[in-house]
C-alpha cells in the first residue's frame, strides 16, 4: 500500500511551525484518508516525543530533589550540633556561674552568721544576701531554660528524622501549589 500513495502526498514546513499535508488522488476519499493517516502519525510521533522529554524531565527533577535532601539533610544536621554545642557551652558556663553564687551566699551566710548591733551594717548585709540569693535565682532559672532548650532542640531533631517529615517535604508540597 505504501508504494501506491507514495508521491501522492506533499509536506511543506513553513518557518512559523505549521506543517501542511497536500494528498492529490483521483479518489477523495483515498485522499482524504492518506492526509489522515499521516496526520495520526505525526501526532502519535509527536506525543511519543513529548512523553520521553517529561520523562527525561522528570528523571531530572527526581535527581536534583534527592541531591537538595541530602544537602538538607546535612544542613539540619549541623545545625543541629551547632546548637546543642552552643546550648551544652551555655550550660556548663552558667552552671559554673551558679557554683560560684552559691559558693559566695554560703560563705556570706557563714561569715555573717554573728551580725554586729549596728543597723546599718545589717541594712547592708542583708541587701547583699538579697542580691546574692537573687543572683543564685537567676542563674538557676537560666540553667533550667537551657536544659529545658536543649530538649526542645533534640526533640525537633528526632522530629527531622521522620519519615514524610521536616523542612524538604515541605518544600517539595509548597513547591507542588506553587506550580
Amino acid at each position: 500500500m505504501l508504494e501506491s500513495v507514495r508521491g501522492i502526498a506533499e509536506f511543506k514546513d513553513s518557518n512559523g511551525g505549521i506543517i501542511s499535508i497536500s494528498v492529490t488522488n483521483q479518489s477523495d476519499s483515498l485522499a482524504a484518508g492518506v492526509a489522515n493517516a499521516y496526520l495520526d502519525a505525526f501526532i502519535s510521533y509527536y506525543r511519543d516525543e513529548q512523553v520521553e522529554d517529561l520523562k527525561r524531565e522528570l528523571a531530572f527533577t527526581d535527581s536534583r530533589l534527592a541531591e537538595i535532601e541530602a544537602e538538607v539533610r546535612s544542613m539540619e544536621d549541623s545545625l543541629f550540633a551547632q546548637e546543642l554545642e552552643f546550648v551544652d557551652r551555655r550550660t556548663a558556663e552558667l552552671q559554673g556561674e551558679m557554683e560560684s553564687a552559691e559558693d559566695a551566699l554560703y560563705n556570706f551566710k557563714r561569715q555573717h552568721q554573728i551580725l554586729p548591733d549596728d543597723s546599718i551594717e545589717l541594712e547592708k548585709l542583708s541587701r547583699r544576701l538579697s542580691r546574692l540569693q537573687l543572683l543564685v535565682d537567676q542563674r538557676t532559672a537560666l540553667h533550667t531554660n537551657l536544659l529545658s532548650q536543649r530538649e526542645q532542640i533534640r526533640l525537633k531533631h528526632a522530629h527531622l528524622k521522620l519519615p514524610g517529615v521536616g523542612a524538604v517535604q515541605e518544600f517539595v508540597v509548597a513547591a507542588a501549589i506553587a506550580q
